[in-house]
């Protein structure tokens, strides 16, 4: 393993509960028709006792998108980026998405979701031009569905979320077309006193990836 996919498997764990989390907190009814800020920074530390800094900051406005930015700064000084823009479009009735990563690299989907029956499909393409998609149907925390390769190739999922007072687990098992099964777990949970939001990844081989954030998650 690298170590920037090194230092992105132990951040992401974190940085991706901070959006599960943060989307928990009810919003304020009087934000809705203008355009409507959200940051955080604070201090990161992650399993193996590496530490630095982070900032994120939100922007959305109803019927024009939203827009998200992640920014990590580790103890000697390297710098990661991520952001993230979404803009539902009413003609393909689809959330179109564009992700630029730690690497520089974008990829892009297209998404739509059935209220009525949880059906939902996503096509996501990377920036080599590769793409995959998913159909599957998702309702009250459980998930499941095929993901199909540019090459043909398939899997099946399954997945089931919880969400509590400040915390939020995830269980995801994966079976290849091979037949073999893959399994994660994760949780993450907040503490309003300490303000330390922690995570941890269990993967398919039992290695665990977790750390912690500190920072106000109400501000």
């Amino acid at each position: 393993m690298t170590p920037r996919s090194s230092f992105f498997l132990k951040t992401s764990v974190i940085a991706l509960a901070v959006v599960s989390l943060v989307a928990i907190a009810p919003q304020d009814a009087s934000a809705r028709g203008r355009t409507h800020t959200r940051s955080h920074s604070g201090a990161y530390t992650t399993g193996k006792g590496h530490s630095g800094t982070f900032a994120t900051s939100h922007s959305w406005k109803r019927g024009e998108g939203t827009q998200r930015t992640q920014g990590f700064t580790t103890e000697n000084g390297k710098s990661f980026d991520r952001s993230v823009s979404g803009q539902y479009n009413k003609d393909e009735g689809a959330y179109d998405r564009s992700v630029t990563g730690w690497g520089g690299k974008t990829r892009t989907s297209s998404s739509t979701y059935d209220k009525s029956t949880g059906a939902y499909n996503s096509t996501v393409t990377g920036q080599n031009g590769h793409s995959a998609t998913i159909n599957g149907t998702a309702q009250n925390g459980q998930r499941s569905g095929t993901v199909t390769g540019g090459n043909g190739r398939t899997a099946n999922y399954d997945q089931t979320v919880s969400r509590g007072d400040g915390a939020l687990s995830k269980s995801t098992t994966v079976t290849g077309q091979n037949g073999k099964t893959y399994n994660w777990d994760s949780d993450y949970s907040y503490d309003k006193d300490t303000k330390t939001l922690s995570g941890s990844v269990t993967g398919p081989k039992g290695n665990t990836h977790g750390g912690s954030l500190t920072y106000d998650l109400n501000n």
